[in-house]
Protein backbone atom coordinates (compact mmCIF):
# COMPACT_ATOMS: atom_id res chain seq x y z
CA UNK A 1 0.00 0.00 0.00
CA UNK A 2 0.83 4.09 -0.29
CA UNK A 3 1.53 5.69 2.07
CA UNK A 4 -0.61 8.62 2.30
CA UNK A 5 0.01 11.81 5.31
CA UNK A 6 -0.52 10.89 8.74
CA UNK A 7 -3.11 13.15 10.05
CA UNK A 8 -2.78 15.19 7.42
CA UNK A 9 -1.49 18.92 8.15
CA UNK A 10 -2.99 20.85 5.40
CA UNK A 11 -1.84 24.39 4.88
CA UNK A 12 -4.07 27.32 4.43
CA UNK A 13 -4.53 31.12 4.41
CA UNK A 14 -5.46 32.11 7.72
CA UNK A 15 -8.91 32.41 7.45
CA UNK A 16 -9.74 28.80 6.27
CA UNK A 17 -9.13 27.50 9.91
CA UNK A 18 -9.59 28.60 13.39
CA UNK A 19 -7.96 26.68 16.74
CA UNK A 20 -10.45 24.86 18.73
CA UNK A 21 -11.48 27.24 21.44
CA UNK A 22 -14.00 26.27 24.53
CA UNK A 23 -17.77 25.46 24.06
CA UNK A 24 -18.67 29.69 24.69
CA UNK A 25 -21.24 31.13 23.90
CA UNK A 26 -20.16 34.35 21.86
CA UNK A 27 -20.09 37.49 24.79
CA UNK A 28 -23.06 40.01 24.34
CA UNK A 29 -22.29 43.13 22.10
CA UNK A 30 -23.36 44.78 24.84
CA UNK A 31 -20.61 44.14 27.18
CA UNK A 32 -17.37 45.20 25.44
CA UNK A 33 -14.91 44.63 28.74
CA UNK A 34 -15.48 40.96 28.83
CA UNK A 35 -15.84 40.46 25.03
CA UNK A 36 -12.09 42.15 24.41
CA UNK A 37 -11.11 39.87 27.29
CA UNK A 38 -12.65 36.83 25.39
CA UNK A 39 -11.27 37.84 22.50
CA UNK A 40 -7.71 38.64 23.83
CA UNK A 41 -7.72 35.77 25.21
CA UNK A 42 -8.53 33.74 21.17
CA UNK A 43 -5.88 35.80 20.16
CA UNK A 44 -3.19 34.45 21.75
CA UNK A 45 -4.30 31.60 21.52
CA UNK A 46 -4.42 31.80 17.23
CA UNK A 47 -1.23 33.13 17.58
CA UNK A 48 -0.09 29.83 19.91
CA UNK A 49 -0.86 27.33 17.52
CA UNK A 50 0.97 28.86 14.62
CA UNK A 51 3.36 26.86 12.21
CA UNK A 52 6.69 28.66 11.96
CA UNK A 53 6.46 30.01 8.71
CA UNK A 54 2.97 31.40 10.08
CA UNK A 55 0.66 29.55 8.15
CA UNK A 56 -1.99 27.16 10.53
CA UNK A 57 -2.72 23.84 9.98
CA UNK A 58 -5.97 21.56 9.47
CA UNK A 59 -5.82 17.61 10.64
CA UNK A 60 -8.09 15.18 9.73
CA UNK A 61 -7.29 11.87 10.04
CA UNK A 62 -6.81 8.98 7.80
CA UNK A 63 -9.55 6.49 8.12
CA UNK A 64 -9.28 2.57 7.10
CA UNK A 65 -12.06 0.25 7.24
CA UNK A 66 -11.86 -3.38 6.86
CA UNK A 67 -13.95 -6.76 7.88
CA UNK A 68 -11.98 -8.98 9.04
CA UNK A 69 -13.96 -12.09 9.17
CA UNK A 70 -12.44 -13.25 12.24
CA UNK A 71 -9.29 -14.35 13.20
CA UNK A 72 -8.42 -10.97 14.73
CA UNK A 73 -5.09 -11.90 16.76
CA UNK A 74 -3.87 -14.22 13.98
CA UNK A 75 -4.18 -10.66 11.90
CA UNK A 76 -2.56 -8.53 14.51
CA UNK A 77 0.65 -8.32 13.30
CA UNK A 78 -0.74 -7.78 9.65
CA UNK A 79 -2.76 -5.12 11.14
CA UNK A 80 0.08 -3.71 12.37
CA UNK A 81 1.93 -3.29 9.26
CA UNK A 82 -0.74 -1.82 7.65
CA UNK A 83 -1.10 1.01 9.69
CA UNK A 84 2.46 1.94 9.72
CA UNK A 85 2.70 1.91 6.33
CA UNK A 86 -0.13 3.68 5.62
CA UNK A 87 -0.57 6.04 8.78
CA UNK A 88 -3.74 5.66 9.65
CA UNK A 89 -5.30 7.28 12.35
CA UNK A 90 -8.34 5.98 12.45
CA UNK A 91 -9.13 2.45 12.01
CA UNK A 92 -12.68 0.73 11.81
CA UNK A 93 -12.79 -3.57 11.72
CA UNK A 94 -16.08 -5.53 11.57
CA UNK A 95 -16.43 -9.17 12.47
CA UNK A 96 -13.77 -9.23 14.92
CA UNK A 97 -15.29 -12.55 16.50
CA UNK A 98 -13.75 -11.54 19.86
CA UNK A 99 -15.37 -11.82 22.64
CA UNK A 100 -15.51 -11.16 26.56
CA UNK A 101 -12.79 -13.75 27.31
CA UNK A 102 -10.02 -12.27 24.86
CA UNK A 103 -7.78 -10.20 27.15
CA UNK A 104 -6.58 -6.96 25.96
CA UNK A 105 -2.91 -7.81 25.47
CA UNK A 106 -3.99 -10.15 22.58
CA UNK A 107 -5.83 -6.88 21.01
CA UNK A 108 -2.34 -4.25 21.75
CA UNK A 109 -0.94 -3.06 18.61
CA UNK A 110 2.08 0.16 19.56
CA UNK A 111 0.79 3.58 19.16
CA UNK A 112 -2.90 3.01 19.34
CA UNK A 113 -5.53 2.94 21.67
CA UNK A 114 -8.43 0.29 20.65
CA UNK A 115 -12.21 0.54 21.74
CA UNK A 116 -13.92 -2.55 21.20
CA UNK A 117 -17.48 -4.01 21.49
CA UNK A 118 -18.11 -7.63 21.86
CA UNK A 119 -21.08 -9.98 21.21
CA UNK A 120 -21.69 -10.57 24.63
CA UNK A 121 -24.84 -12.70 24.55
CA UNK A 122 -23.11 -16.04 23.45
CA UNK A 123 -23.89 -15.24 19.82
CA UNK A 124 -20.99 -16.18 17.65
CA UNK A 125 -19.42 -13.88 15.00
CA UNK A 126 -19.74 -9.77 14.71
CA UNK A 127 -18.07 -7.65 17.06
CA UNK A 128 -16.73 -4.06 16.21
CA UNK A 129 -13.55 -2.49 17.08
CA UNK A 130 -11.91 1.37 16.42
CA UNK A 131 -8.54 1.68 16.70
CA UNK A 132 -7.40 5.13 18.07
CA UNK A 133 -3.98 6.50 17.29
CA UNK A 134 -2.70 7.29 20.68
CA UNK A 135 -1.71 10.82 20.03
CA UNK A 136 -5.34 11.91 19.12
CA UNK A 137 -8.11 12.92 21.71
CA UNK A 138 -11.50 11.23 22.00
CA UNK A 139 -14.27 10.62 24.12
CA UNK A 140 -15.91 7.00 24.01
CA UNK A 141 -19.55 7.98 23.92
CA UNK A 142 -21.25 5.67 26.57
CA UNK A 143 -24.78 6.66 26.36
CA UNK A 144 -25.16 5.29 23.08
CA UNK A 145 -22.78 2.49 22.98
CA UNK A 146 -24.40 0.57 25.17
CA UNK A 147 -27.89 -0.27 22.41
CA UNK A 148 -28.55 -3.88 21.01
CA UNK A 149 -26.62 -2.33 17.92
CA UNK A 150 -23.64 -3.67 16.74
CA UNK A 151 -21.81 -0.24 17.05
CA UNK A 152 -19.82 1.92 18.38
CA UNK A 153 -19.06 6.20 18.67
CA UNK A 154 -16.41 8.24 19.44
CA UNK A 155 -16.39 11.83 19.53
CA UNK A 156 -12.83 13.76 18.33
CA UNK A 157 -11.59 16.89 18.73
CA UNK A 158 -8.33 17.66 17.62
CA UNK A 159 -5.99 20.80 18.58
CA UNK A 160 -7.13 22.40 15.60
CA UNK A 161 -10.04 22.24 12.62
CA UNK A 162 -11.87 23.50 10.09
CA UNK A 163 -13.47 26.67 11.02
CA UNK A 164 -17.25 24.87 10.22
CA UNK A 165 -15.38 21.35 11.68
CA UNK A 166 -15.74 21.92 15.99
CA UNK A 167 -15.45 18.10 16.19
CA UNK A 168 -15.74 14.89 14.32
CA UNK A 169 -18.19 12.21 15.35
CA UNK A 170 -16.77 8.31 14.04
CA UNK A 171 -18.55 5.53 14.56
CA UNK A 172 -18.44 1.83 13.36
CA UNK A 173 -21.13 0.36 12.00
CA UNK A 174 -21.86 -3.92 11.85
CA UNK A 175 -25.00 -4.38 10.15
CA UNK A 176 -25.88 -8.53 9.99
CA UNK A 177 -27.66 -9.96 6.84
CA UNK A 178 -31.32 -10.87 7.36
CA UNK A 179 -32.37 -8.42 9.91
CA UNK A 180 -34.43 -5.65 10.20
CA UNK A 181 -32.86 -2.21 8.81
CA UNK A 182 -35.13 -0.22 10.91
CA UNK A 183 -33.71 -0.15 14.41
CA UNK A 184 -29.90 0.21 13.45
CA UNK A 185 -31.77 3.47 11.68
CA UNK A 186 -33.26 4.23 13.99
CA UNK A 187 -30.31 4.40 16.83
CA UNK A 188 -28.12 6.32 14.32
CA UNK A 189 -30.80 8.94 14.09
CA UNK A 190 -30.95 9.13 17.46
CA UNK A 191 -26.96 9.32 17.93
CA UNK A 192 -26.64 12.25 14.95
CA UNK A 193 -29.72 14.13 16.37
CA UNK A 194 -28.19 14.21 19.99
CA UNK A 195 -24.73 14.64 19.13
CA UNK A 196 -25.27 17.63 16.21
CA UNK A 197 -27.41 19.97 18.86
CA UNK A 198 -24.74 19.74 21.40
CA UNK A 199 -22.03 20.64 18.26
CA UNK A 200 -23.53 22.29 15.98
CA UNK A 201 -20.68 22.21 13.52
CA UNK A 202 -20.48 18.68 13.53
CA UNK A 203 -18.26 16.57 10.94
CA UNK A 204 -19.30 12.71 10.66
CA UNK A 205 -18.04 9.15 9.21
CA UNK A 206 -19.69 6.51 9.81
CA UNK A 207 -17.99 3.09 8.31
CA UNK A 208 -18.12 -0.27 8.68
CA UNK A 209 -19.79 -3.03 6.38
CA UNK A 210 -23.76 -2.02 6.40
CA UNK A 211 -24.47 -5.52 4.02
CA UNK A 212 -28.21 -4.35 2.58
CA UNK A 213 -28.91 -1.51 4.83
CA UNK A 214 -30.40 1.47 2.13
CA UNK A 215 -27.81 4.25 1.64
CA UNK A 216 -31.19 6.33 0.68
CA UNK A 217 -31.77 6.21 4.51
CA UNK A 218 -29.08 7.83 5.46
CA UNK A 219 -28.53 10.17 2.50
CA UNK A 220 -31.60 12.28 3.64
CA UNK A 221 -30.07 13.34 7.18
CA UNK A 222 -27.98 14.28 4.86
CA UNK A 223 -24.82 11.53 4.53
CA UNK A 224 -23.00 11.01 1.23
CA UNK A 225 -21.88 7.32 0.59
CA UNK A 226 -18.88 7.80 -0.41
CA UNK A 227 -17.45 4.15 -1.07
CA UNK A 228 -18.60 3.28 -5.22
CA UNK A 229 -16.31 0.63 -5.75
CA UNK A 230 -17.30 -3.28 -5.09
CA UNK A 231 -15.91 -4.39 -1.79
CA UNK A 232 -16.88 -8.09 -1.45
CA UNK A 233 -17.97 -10.13 -5.08
CA UNK A 234 -20.05 -8.06 -7.12
CA UNK A 235 -21.56 -6.15 -3.97
CA UNK A 236 -20.53 -2.83 -1.83
CA UNK A 237 -21.24 -4.11 1.31
CA UNK A 238 -17.97 -2.08 3.50
CA UNK A 239 -19.14 1.67 2.98
CA UNK A 240 -18.58 5.13 4.38
CA UNK A 241 -21.16 7.70 5.02
CA UNK A 242 -19.81 11.39 5.75
CA UNK A 243 -21.08 15.09 5.53
CA UNK A 244 -17.73 16.08 4.86
CA UNK A 245 -16.52 14.46 1.64
CA UNK A 246 -14.99 17.76 0.15
CA UNK A 247 -12.44 17.44 2.72
CA UNK A 248 -11.16 13.65 1.36
CA UNK A 249 -10.03 12.16 -1.88
CA UNK A 250 -12.32 9.27 -3.35
CA UNK A 251 -11.58 6.05 -1.29
CA UNK A 252 -9.52 3.92 -2.84
CA UNK A 253 -9.37 0.20 -2.51
CA UNK A 254 -6.55 -2.48 -1.07
CA UNK A 255 -6.01 -6.17 -0.77
CA UNK A 256 -8.08 -7.72 1.94
CA UNK A 257 -6.67 -8.71 5.52
CA UNK A 258 -5.83 -12.23 6.20
CA UNK A 259 -7.95 -14.56 4.30
CA UNK A 260 -11.16 -12.18 4.54
CA UNK A 261 -12.82 -12.08 1.39
CA UNK A 262 -13.53 -8.05 1.83
CA UNK A 263 -11.67 -5.62 0.36
CA UNK A 264 -9.92 -2.93 2.72
CA UNK A 265 -11.37 0.81 2.16
CA UNK A 266 -8.89 3.68 2.64
CA UNK A 267 -9.81 7.24 2.28
CA UNK A 268 -7.44 10.32 2.91
CA UNK A 269 -7.63 13.57 3.36
CA UNK A 270 -7.17 16.51 0.68
CA UNK A 271 -3.67 17.67 0.55
CA UNK A 272 -5.65 21.49 0.13
CA UNK A 273 -8.65 22.71 2.02
CA UNK A 274 -11.63 23.06 -0.48
CA UNK A 275 -12.36 26.63 -0.92
CA UNK A 276 -15.12 28.19 0.82
CA UNK A 277 -17.46 29.12 -2.00
CA UNK A 278 -19.43 32.24 -0.13
CA UNK A 279 -19.75 35.17 -0.92
CA UNK A 280 -21.11 38.41 0.11
CA UNK A 281 -25.31 39.01 0.57
CA UNK A 282 -27.25 42.08 1.95
CA UNK A 283 -28.31 41.13 5.20
CA UNK A 284 -31.66 43.25 6.33
CA UNK A 285 -32.62 43.29 10.24
CA UNK A 286 -33.60 45.43 12.93
CA UNK A 287 -31.38 47.45 15.22
CA UNK A 288 -30.97 46.33 18.32
CA UNK A 289 -29.58 46.66 21.58
CA UNK A 290 -30.88 47.24 25.47
CA UNK A 291 -31.79 50.90 24.98
CA UNK A 292 -33.54 50.42 22.40
CA UNK A 293 -35.80 47.62 23.31
CA UNK A 294 -36.17 49.29 26.43
CA UNK A 295 -37.76 52.61 25.20
CA UNK A 296 -40.03 50.69 23.20
CA UNK A 297 -41.35 48.59 25.86
CA UNK A 298 -42.31 52.14 27.36
CA UNK A 299 -43.83 53.44 24.87
CA UNK A 300 -46.12 50.21 24.23
CA UNK A 301 -46.55 50.43 27.94
CA UNK A 302 -48.07 53.80 27.83
CA UNK A 303 -50.80 53.20 24.80
CA UNK A 304 -54.11 53.23 25.76
CA UNK A 305 -55.39 50.79 24.12
CA UNK A 306 -59.09 50.96 24.77
CA UNK A 307 -59.92 51.76 20.90
CA UNK A 308 -58.18 48.46 20.12
CA UNK A 309 -60.56 47.01 22.82
CA UNK A 310 -63.64 48.58 21.68
CA UNK A 311 -63.45 47.32 18.33
CA UNK A 312 -65.91 43.82 17.65
CA UNK A 313 -64.54 42.75 14.26
CA UNK A 314 -61.22 40.48 15.01
CA UNK A 315 -60.04 42.05 11.45
CA UNK A 316 -60.43 45.41 12.43
CA UNK A 317 -58.28 44.43 16.15
CA UNK A 318 -55.41 43.03 14.03
CA UNK A 319 -55.33 45.73 11.93
CA UNK A 320 -55.34 48.81 14.56
CA UNK A 321 -52.48 46.70 16.72
CA UNK A 322 -50.01 46.56 13.54
CA UNK A 323 -51.26 50.27 12.86
CA UNK A 324 -50.12 51.27 16.37
CA UNK A 325 -46.73 48.67 16.86
CA UNK A 326 -45.14 49.13 13.31
CA UNK A 327 -44.80 53.04 13.54
CA UNK A 328 -43.23 52.58 16.65
CA UNK A 329 -40.86 49.32 16.36
CA UNK A 330 -39.80 51.61 13.09
CA UNK A 331 -39.09 54.81 15.16
CA UNK A 332 -37.09 53.04 17.33
CA UNK A 333 -35.44 49.61 16.12
CA UNK A 334 -35.01 50.87 12.43
CA UNK A 335 -34.64 48.24 9.62
CA UNK A 336 -30.48 48.24 8.73
CA UNK A 337 -28.47 46.91 6.33
CA UNK A 338 -25.11 45.13 6.33
CA UNK A 339 -22.99 42.91 3.72
CA UNK A 340 -21.95 39.16 5.56
CA UNK A 341 -20.46 36.55 3.75
CA UNK A 342 -22.04 33.25 3.75
CA UNK A 343 -20.29 31.52 5.61
CA UNK A 344 -19.64 33.57 8.76
CA UNK A 345 -21.51 32.99 12.00
CA UNK A 346 -24.69 34.57 12.24
CA UNK A 347 -23.12 36.92 15.48
CA UNK A 348 -19.81 37.65 13.94
CA UNK A 349 -21.14 41.54 13.41
CA UNK A 350 -18.33 45.31 11.67
CA UNK A 351 -17.93 45.91 15.33
CA UNK A 352 -16.54 42.12 16.31
CA UNK A 353 -14.40 42.80 13.21
CA UNK A 354 -13.29 45.70 14.54
CA UNK A 355 -12.24 44.43 17.87
CA UNK A 356 -10.59 41.50 16.55
CA UNK A 357 -8.24 44.24 14.12
CA UNK A 358 -7.46 46.25 17.05
CA UNK A 359 -6.47 43.21 19.29
CA UNK A 360 -4.09 41.88 16.38
CA UNK A 361 -2.18 45.27 16.13
CA UNK A 362 -1.36 45.23 19.52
Amino acid sequence: MLSPPSFHSLLSEPDDVIPVLSDTTPPDSTDISSQSITLQSSINHIRSRRCPNGTKRIMLPTVLNANLRGAFCQKLDELQVTFNQCNIDIAFLTETWLHPGTTSDLTHIPNYTIHRKDRADGRSGGGVVIYVRSNLSVVPMSVFNNSDCETYWILLRNACMPRRISHLLLGVVYHQPGVSHSPLYEHIIQVLDVTSRQHPCLGIIIAGDFNQFPDSWLSSYPLSQIVKVKTRGESVLDKVFTNIKHWYNLPSLHPALGNSDHETILVTPLESPPTLGGFYKTVRYRAGGQNRRAMLYQAIKNLNWTPLLNLTSCEDMVNCFYNTVLPLLDHFMPWVERDQYTTEKPWVSNHFRQLIQELIRR
